[in-house]
C-alpha cells in the first residue's frame, strides 16, 4: 500500500503540487495536509492528491459532476485545455455546496499542478508489485537476480553500475573465459561469469563457434583454440584485451607478441602492467569485472572524497569519481547535462554544460566543479568539467 503511494508520488504532477513534502510530513506523524477541507474531500489519502482518478472524485464530491463529466475535466486538466465554461461550472457548483472562493481556487490550482503528469492507482499498484518482487529477489536470490538484470541489458543505469553493485554485495564477477563462458552472463556457484557476447567487436557466430568447439574438449592452449576456432585479427585482439585467454596463458604480453609479431622465444618477456590490463578490460567490456576503475588513478588521485564535501559549500573542488549516470536536456542556449557520480564513500549529483568524457567507457574520471547545497543541505556539484581520465 505504502509502496503504491510512494511510486505515485515520484511523478512530475505530485512533485509540482507539493505532495512529496506533505507525504513526508505524514510519515513523521504530522498532518498530511495543512488544509482541513482537502482531508475531508480525500480521506483515503489524508487530503493528498496522489492518483489521477482522484480528480474525478473531487469533481463529484465538490461540484456534483457525474463520472463521465469528471473524466472530461480530468482529461482537459491533463492537456491544459480546460473549457472556460467547464471551469466556471466547477467554481459555481462548488460554491453552492458551501466551499469558499479561496478553497475552490486553491483546489483548482492543486488539480492543475497535479494533472500535468500523474499515475492512476492501478498503474502505480502494478509498478509497486513489480518493485516488491524485484526487491525480494535481490535480497534473497541476489546472484541469479543480478545475473538476469545484466542479461536484460541493465535497467535505469548501465551495465557497469550493476557490476559495481554485485561487487559491493561481495559477489565475485568473473571475467570472460574461453572454457567457462556461455553467450551471456551466467551464475557460476556463488559468482557471476561474464559471457562471450559482452566482448566488444565479437560476432555472435564467433561466440557460437567457441562454445560448439568445447564439445571436442576444453581448449588446452591458445594455439589449440586457434586451430579449432579461426578468428580475424580484430576479434583476436578483442579476445586478448578481454582476458578470455588468461586461464591458458596468464601473461598477456606473450599473447599479443605471439600473434601480432610472430615471435617464438618469449620466455623473458615481462607481462603488461596491471593498470594497463585494467584499461584493456574497460576498453573491451565497458567495465572491469574484478577491479575498481578508481584504482587507475592510484598515486595521482586528489585526497578529497564525496563524503568530505559537506563542508565545502562555495568551493571549487577536484576529485576522482565513477560516472553512474549521465543524461542531457535541451535548453535555450544548447544542452545541459545531469550526472550521478560515486566513489567508495557515497553518491553525488551534478550538473554542467560540458559533455562528460566518460559517456560509455571508461567509467571513471577527474571531476572539477563548484559545490553547493540543495534544499535538504546535501552537497551537489555544479559547472562540472572533466579532465582526461588517465
Amino acid at each position: 500500500y505504502e509502496l503504491t503511494q510512494t511510486l505515485a508520488l515520484i511523478r512530475p504532477g505530485p512533485t509540482e503540487s507539493g505532495m512529496k513534502e506533505a507525504f513526508l510530513r505524514g510519515r513523521e506523524g504530522r498532518p498530511l495536509s495543512r488544509d482541513g477541507f482537502l482531508s475531508r474531500i480525500l480521506p483515503e489519502t489524508g487530503g493528498l492528491l496522489l492518483y489521477e482518478e482522484q480528480v474525478m472524485q473531487i469533481a463529484e464530491r465538490v461540484a456534483g459532476m457525474p463520472p463521465d463529466e469528471g473524466d472530461i475535466l480530468r482529461r482537459a486538466l491533463k492537456a491544459r485545455a480546460v473549457d472556460v465554461q467547464l471551469k466556471g461550472r466547477f467554481f459555481k457548483e462548488a460554491g453552492e455546496r458551501g466551499y469558499t472562493p479561496g478553497e475552490v481556487k486553491k483546489l483548482w490550482k492543486v488539480m492543475e499542478e497535479f494533472s500535468s503528469y500523474s499515475f492512476n492507482k492501478a498503474h502505480s499498484a502494478s509498478y509497486a508489485s513489480m518493485a516488491y518482487q524485484a526487491v525480494y529477489l535481490k535480497a534473497h536470490h541476489t546472484v541469479p537476480y543480478l545475473t538476469s538484470v545484466l542479461n536484460a541489458g541493465g535497467g535505469y543505469y548501465g551495465l557497469a553500475e550493476y557490476i559495481e553493485e554485485a561487487k559491493r554485495r561481495g559477489i565475485r564477477v568473473l571475467g570472460p573465459d574461453v572454457n567457462r563462458s556461455d553467450y551471456q552472463f551466467e551464475v557460476e556457484g556463488k559468482n557471476i561469469r561474464v559471457g562471450l557476447t559482452s566482448i566488444k567487436g565479437l560476432a555472435l557466430k564467433t561466440a557460437e563457434k567457441v562454445i560448439e568447439g568445447r564439445a571436442e574438449g576444453e581448449y588446452l592452449s591458445v594455439e589449440d583454440f586457434l586451430s579449432r576456432v579461426p578468428l580475424t585479427k580484430a576479434e583476436l585482439l578483442s579476445f586478448i584485451k578481454s582476458g578470455v585467454f588468461d586461464s591458458l596463458e596468464p601473461r598477456r604480453t606473450r599473447q599479443v607478441l605471439r600473434y601480432f609479431r610472430g615471435l617464438e622465444d618469449m620466455e623473458e618477456v615481462s607481462d603488461i602492467d596491471p593498470k594497463e590490463k585494467e584499461r584493456m578490460l574497460i576498453d573491451s567490456l565497458g567495465f572491469d569485472p574484478a577491479g575498481d576503475s578508481l584504482s587507475l588513478f592510484e598515486g595521482k588521485r586528489p585526497p578529497l572524497r564525496i563524503k568530505d564535501l559537506t563542508g565545502c559549500a562555495g568551493e571549487e573542488v577536484e576529485l576522482v569519481v565513477r560516472v553512474v549516470d549521465a543524461r542531457q536536456k535541451a535548453v535555450r542556449r544548447g544542452r545541459r547535462y545531469f550526472f550521478l557520480f560515486e566513489d567508495e564513500t557515497g553518491l553525488l549529483e551534478g550538473m554542467g554544460e560540458t559533455k562528460c568524457l566518460t559517456f560509455g567507457s571508461p567509467p571513471a574520471c577527474y571531476l572539477r566543479g563548484e559545490i553547493r547545497r540543495d534544499g535538504g543541505g546535501r552537497p551537489k556539484v555544479f559547472n562540472c568539467s572533466f579532465l582526461k581520465p588517465y
